[in-house]
């Protein structure tokens, strides 16, 4: 059996004193989220206990250099001066239902990352497409589904 994928993902940032952007046209969100355990050895024996490192949430968008529409910002431009301000944000990956009455399809409806920073950004200019913009960005929390988590020992996304 071939699934029909009807629904599309967004993605949208939530920039400090412009509010919520979509951000458009989206080439991939790569996001990466690390929790590093090191096994603790003793003198009489090996492995004795883990120990859990930092949480590290981690997150890559390349987006195309394009506007969708005259009323929108590019949002590459929008991310472009965040980086260069050092601006913290948020941004979110989210489920667009398209047909009316459709149902979900994905695992989640939103999934976010909180307190973002971006460290390096890298444009490029390419011979018979349309440039594009590339953005690593670090992160202090996960939000999956409106319920938000920073790593915790505590807290079990």
């Amino acid at each position: 059996m071939v699934r029909k994928w009807t629904n599309k993902l967004f993605v949208k940032a939530n920039v400090p004193n412009t509010g919520n952007i979509l951000i458009a046209p989206v080439i991939s969100v790569n996001p990466a989220n690390s929790t590093p355990h090191v096994w603790e050895h003793s003198l009489l024996k090996d492995n004795v206990n883990p120990t859990r490192g930092n949480f590290t949430y981690n997150c890559t968008l390349t987006v195309r250099a394009l506007k969708d529409n005259e009323t929108l910002e590019n949002p590459v431009n929008v991310i472009t001066k965040i980086a260069q301000l050092g601006l913290e944000f948020d941004i979110f990956i989210g489920e667009q239902i398209i047909q009316e009455g459709g149902v979900k399809q994905y695992a989640f409806e939103q999934l976010g990352y909180e307190k973002c920073y971006v460290n390096n950004d890298n444009h490029a200019l390419n011979m018979g497409a349309s440039p594009t913009a590339t953005f690593n960005m670090v992160c202090g929390a996960i939000n999956i589904d409106g319920e938000s988590y920073n790593g915790s020992s505590n807290e079990t996304p």
